[in-house]
């Protein structure tokens, strides 16, 4: 029963995979318990498959050239051949759009030397890996080749960025790596770890243009998570710690006054909910509350559009008298909450 039951999932999987027929065409079968590939047995000496390995890469031939330094790296591990094997495997399933399985080989012929020849080649290509998972493409269901690609690569991505920063730490790869990491840790809602990598970015390289775009990142994610944590004082204040720190860093840099803008915006979406509580106070008939909510948005936020406000909202609640008010709010006061 259980043989059975393993025979026909994996017949349905088969089935179901866009690349079911090149998989039956390579000769997949179950034998006992076990799926085998028929296309693993060699056909002629290792030498002869490294050549011919060799000249399908060269022409760029790609699935041929996985044949036969496929062969080689599972039948003559331990051979003269297999090193470079690896890399030129790991190398044609990448092209191939095999990341996952790109990613394993490359891995291991950085490990199989001291130091290995295509050294730089193999770290570029993992980073490549990783930003297409982080672009959003698939791998294989199970980690398995007549699987098809349904499994996000997320977790694998990350796991290449660190693998980058720790092969090639003083490199401009390592920046490139610890930022993109930080992107995708926005993607999945991790903050506190997104920032994190932003911020080595501009400690380790801080004469990098991706420092710049570090600050910038960290700038626009304060923003957009005040908006979700708006009661949360501590965003504003990083915010704001982020926006010193740019401008004593790149001080003629022309986007200094973008961060500034952001940080200010970060500013009024604060007093904004302060002055939104306020009003869910007044509607529930319940105008000290209110009050408390006004005074705390003119107190923390005086110089923000929302704090004029707060003082028209005071004014006509008779809590405070017109004199002490500097002005009414304008129509474009106004109609930045509205629109807010």
């Amino acid at each position: 029963m259980i043989r059975f039951t393993i025979a026909a999932l994996f017949s349905l999987t088969l089935l179901l995979s866009s690349d079911a027929h090149a998989g039956l065409q390579r000769g997949l079968w179950l034998k006992g318990m076990r799926v085998v590939d028929s296309s693993l047995i060699p056909q002629m000496s290792p030498l002869d498959h490294y050549k011919e390995g060799m000249s399908a890469f060269k022409e760029h031939h790609w699935d041929e050239a996985r044949y036969h330094f496929r062969i080689i790296t599972h039948n003559f591990s331990r051979s003269r051949w297999a090193p470079e094997s690896y890399f030129r495997q790991g190398m044609s399933e990448l092209f191939l759009g095999e990341f996952e399985s790109a990613n394993e080989l490359l891995s291991h012929y950085l490990k199989s030397q001291g130091n290995p020849e295509y050294f730089t080649f193999a770290v570029e290509a993992k980073y490549h890996i990783a930003e297409q998972f982080r672009l959003g493409k698939k791998r294989r269901m199970f980690s398995q080749s007549y699987m098809p690609k349904l499994a996000g690569g997320e977790m694998q991505a990350l796991d290449i960025y660190d693998e980058v920063t720790s092969l090639v730490p003083c490199e401009r790869l390592a920046a490139k790596s610890y930022y993109s990491k930080g992107k995708l840790l926005e993607e999945i809602s991790q903050i506190k770890e997104a920032v994190h990598s932003y911020q080595t970015v501009i400690r380790h390289f801080p004469k990098d243009e991706l420092a710049i775009s570090s600050y910038i990142a960290i700038a626009e994610l304060y923003r957009r998570q005040s908006e979700l944590e708006f009661q949360n004082p501590d965003l504003l204040e990083l915010a704001k710690i982020n926006s010193r720190r740019f401008e004593i860093d790149f001080p003629k840099d022309p986007r200094v006054g973008y961060v500034k803008a952001l940080m200010l915006q970060t500013e009024e979406i604060h007093a904004h909910g302060l002055y939104e509580t306020g009003r869910i106070y007044e509607r529930k008939s319940l105008p000290d509350a209110a009050v408390v909510y006004y005074d705390s948005a003119m107190a923390t936020y005086p110089d923000t559009k929302i704090a004029e406000l707060c003082r028209n909202r005071l004014i006509k609640m008779g809590k405070i008298d017109p004199i002490e008010s500097s002005r009414e709010p304008t129509e474009e006061v106004i109609a930045s909450v509205d629109a807010s």
